[in-house]
């Protein structure tokens, strides 16, 4: 299979990085994961397009990743190729109200440039792990605002490898790539400072709960451990690896939780899973 990949991106003269063989862990936030098949980053949506196609023609496995903040990677190996979103995802611009940004731009790094133009859009998502593709996929709250209120149109790919634009008003999540999304900006200031979080911690977190919703902050009163993943009250809606943390303490900890403490309140854990 990586052979008849290699030889798709020569004839076809894509660029892109491949990896054979390849450890997932350093992929995701959280730490854990074990080897794909093979790892592949084009360089441009274009050649991504061409990739989708040319691995659902080939009835080749394959899974999507963006900068890995929301996803958990089992051990075992992964008889596919993992495609991480192109570069041309992580460019951010913005003008005459208009926020334009690939999906693989991290929310903290869009709230502190918007907050340094002066602007409260996003500035609440500073300290949360995270893209603005995941953001848009699961409706992030923040400031009395879901991020779907302010969202203008999006461009996305399906998983036939066809790029098309969608309105923000009629975005519904699917299973479609978010490749990039333009923000139209409401006349706000900040008037608030920002608080800098622990980067020790957003290295080694993965987010589980979506959303702000002081709901579920104020359940989470204690601490909860397994193994190596532990919820703190301090960082609700994340759980920390503590250093070796696996895929399946991961796992019990969120399905503990599911079971004892979000069903009463009707919340959910929700991961991207590569297993």
């Amino acid at each position: 299979m990586v052979k008849k990949l290699k030889l798709f991106l020569r004839e076809k003269r894509i660029k892109a990085v491949v990896k054979e063989n390849e450890s997932l862990a350093s992929y995701a936030n959280y730490g854990v994961g074990g080897n794909a098949l093979a790892y592949v980053k084009p360089y441009t949506i274009k050649d991504m397009e061409l990739l989708i196609r040319f691995f659902n023609d080939e009835n080749i496995t394959y899974f999507i990743i963006g900068e890995g903040s929301d996803l958990l990677i089992d051990e075992k190996k992964y008889n596919g190729v993992v495609m991480e979103l192109p570069e041309e995802t992580k460019k951010l611009s913005f003008f005459n109200k208009r926020l334009i940004t690939g999906a693989k731009v991290s929310t903290s790094f869009i709230g502190k440039f918007l907050f340094k133009k002066g602007r409260k859009e996003f500035s609440e998502l500073i300290n949360v792990p995270g893209t603005i593709g995941g953001a848009i996929k699961t409706n992030a709250r923040f400031l009395g605002h879901t991020i779907i209120d302010y969202l203008d149109y999006l461009v996305v790919m399906d998983k036939n490898g066809t790029v098309r634009f969608e309105n923000g008003e009629d975005y519904k999540n699917g299973e479609e790539f978010i490749l990039t999304a333009t923000f139209l900006l409401k006349d706000e200031k900040h008037s608030f400072n920002i608080k800098t979080g622990s980067k020790k911690i957003m290295k080694r977190s993965l987010k589980f709960i979506k959303g702000k919703d002081e709901k579920w902050r104020e359940i989470v009163k204690e601490t909860y451990v397994f193994g190596d993943a532990v919820i703190k009250p301090e960082y609700p809606g994340i759980i920390l690896n503590r250093g070796k943390a696996s895929f399946s303490d991961t796992m019990h900890l969120m399905e503990f939780f599911d079971e004892k403490i979000g069903a009463d309140y009707g919340i959910k854990s929700e991961v991207s899973v590569i297993a």
